[in-house]
């Protein structure tokens, strides 16, 4: 019996690749820092670094559970507007929400293509 797999167990699927939360950091507070914490060169201070980690790791798993861009993107809009308070999205918000979810979904497939 050795090697082989009990019936009814499928195959084991490889991991997800796991991204970086630096990286993830470096996106979101470049591109989407909603409540404009960073200094005007994109810097953060250490004190509110994980501002948005728990936003831009949702935007993983979204794109991961293969969500369209597109609907990502207006669920940052949703958090920006609703979550924190920040009032209807403007064209500049609309834009950045989706500039960072084609930033992080680039970044996930450099990872699964091993870049």
């Amino acid at each position: 019996m050795a090697g082989r797999r009990p019936v009814g167990y499928a195959a084991a699927m490889p991991p997800s690749p796991v991204p970086q939360i630096a990286r993830l950091r470096e996106i979101g507070w470049h591109l989407w820092d909603p409540m404009e914490l960073a200094d005007p060169h994109g810097n953060w201070d250490d004190h509110c670094a994980d501002a948005y980690d728990s936003y831009l790791l949702n935007v993983v798993s979204q794109l991961q559970d293969g969500w369209p861009a597109a609907r990502a993107a207006a669920h940052l809009d949703w958090i920006r507007a609703e979550w924190m308070g920040l009032g209807a999205p403007t064209a500049q918000s609309l834009a950045a929400s989706r500039a960072t979810v084609a930033a992080i979904a680039a970044y996930l497939e450099s990872l699964a293509g091993g870049d």
